[in-house]
Formats: structure tokens, sequence, C-alpha cells
């Protein structure tokens, strides 16, 4: 038994030195688009740039691929507006509130409109019209609202380490279809965050927006505020080689821990399309 297991290892080993002996290597630059989906965040459009560094045995179609990539990634806009007041509570204490604006949602308080008037001096006026209907609250009042807007971008240095496997379909031409775990390290970036208030009045009924002023606004780098730079995940690739020029579509899955509070789940859903020339 134990000859048998001995042949049988330096089989193996023959067989991977051949192979390793018949690899060869091509290093592929690329650059491309992508768009990422974060939890919770809007889509956001951003690039991916590097080289891919392949490993290929000859005559069997498998490859070790690897590289180095420069990417972007990020939230897209967040928006919201949310009103806010007072009124009189069942013990008929006076207080305030707060609510989202939506357009006629059931789950709110508020049915909203926009309407503009033109007056006889020729000016333009836009204004909110709003039906204060406040669960639990009597003689409710508007006193304002604020807006709200947040979107973030950040670079990344990313290395998956991929196995690849090729089909020739053509005599120039393949179909390649890779899959493996990446490791990314946080390079800079920025998050903005606003915050716009508006004080309204009532006026015959409706409201409207006597004064607007900038609450707050800021513009940091994400990895000092909690972010954690270190990333990993999944990726996997699916692509064209005609001759040296190539195409491919990539996807990575972010399941590492962006806070550290954060979970093992899936983070964000990252697609790339980017053109190649191997050498």
């Amino acid at each position: 038994m134990n000859m048998r297991k001995s042949l049988f290892l330096l089989a193996l080993c023959a067989l991977c030195g051949w192979n390793v002996a018949h690899a060869q290597w091509s290093v592929t630059p690329k650059a491309g688009v992508n768009v990422t989906k974060e939890s919770g965040s809007p889509a956001k459009v951003g690039y991916k740039i590097g080289a891919a560094v392949r490993y290929e045995f000859e005559n069997s179609g498998f490859s070790l691929q690897s590289g180095l990539y420069f990417t972007q990634r990020g939230r897209g806009v967040n928006r919201s507006l949310n009103l806010w007041g007072e009124g009189i509570d069942q013990a008929g204490n006076k207080v305030e509130f707060s609510r989202p604006f939506i357009l006629d949602g059931e789950d709110y308080c508020f049915s909203t409109y926009y309407y503009s008037s033109v007056y006889n001096d020729g000016y333009y006026y836009s204004g909110l019209g709003v039906t204060t209907q406040v669960p639990d609250l009597k003689d409710a009042e508007l006193k304002g609202m604020k807006y709200y807007e947040s979107h973030s971008r950040r670079y990344y240095l990313q290395l998956p380490i991929m196995m690849r496997y090729d089909w020739k379909i053509g005599d120039k031409a393949r179909f390649h279809l890779a899959l493996g775990p990446y490791i990314a390290y946080g390079l800079g970036g920025n998050a903005y965050s606003e915050v716009h208030g508006f004080e309204l009045k009532k006026n015959e009924g409706r409201y409207e927006i006597v004064r607007d002023y900038q609450e707050s606004e800021s513009n940091r780098n994400p990895f000092h505020q909690g972010v954690r730079r270190f990333d990993w995940g999944i990726s996997a690739e699916a692509g064209f080689d005609i001759g040296r020029w190539s195409i491919g579509l990539d996807y990575d899955l972010g399941l590492g821990k962006q806070y550290r509070s954060d979970g093992i789940d899936a983070k964000y859903h990252t697609i790339s399309l980017t053109v190649g020339y191997r050498f």
C-alpha cells in the first residue's frame, strides 16, 4: 500500500514538474469602467486600471491568474428631506415632531404637493403645500425642513488570485472563465455630506419658504472616519481573447468588514468592463 502511495506521489510530482517546465507567463495591461452597488445605497460609476499576470500550463487549458489593479468604488448620491414642526399631544403638551417628506406615503403623515404662482410684479414663487395630519398630534404646524445629501468614493489597490480555464473557439479566439479570492487595501477617497435647512411659514393654508441656509457641509477621507482599509472577497471573470486583445466582464463580491461592528456578509457588488492587450 505504501509503495502504491509512493508511486502515485512520484507520478504527481513528475506531472507537476512537467507542467511547470512548460508553463508560459503573460502580462495583460487592462483598463475599463465599473459600477458598484453597495447595500442600502444607489449605484456608483467608477473605473478600473491595472495589469493581469498569468501563469499558463501548456496544452491543459488551465492557468493561474493574478495581477494588481487600481480600482474605484463608492456610494451613489443619497438624498432625503425631513419636515419638522410642533403639535399638541394627547396630554395637551406642545411637542416637536419630525417626519420624512414623501408623496402620499401610507406610512407617513404628510400629503404633499408643489405649486407655483405668478405675482403682479412678474416674479415667480415656488412653494410647498402640506396637509399636517400627524398621528397622535393635533394642531400640527410645520416650522421647517432639512435636506440631506451624501455620496462617497474610495480608491483601492486590489490583488486577485484566480484559477482560469480557456476554451478555443477559433484560430485566434478563445473564451475564458476565472474564479478566486481577492484582497484589497484602501488608499484614500472622499465622503461628501451636506445638510441644508429651510424655514417655513404658513400663509393662507400654504407654507412658504421664508429662509434657506447651509447648516453643514463636509468632504473627508472615509478611511479617517472609521472605514476599514483592508477588504477581501470573491472575484470572477468571463472574457474573450482575440489575438493579443482581450475584453472581459469582471465581478467582485465584497465580503470584508467595512466597520468594526460589521459582520462578514455581502457588502457590495462591482461589475467591470475592461479591455486589455497581452504581452
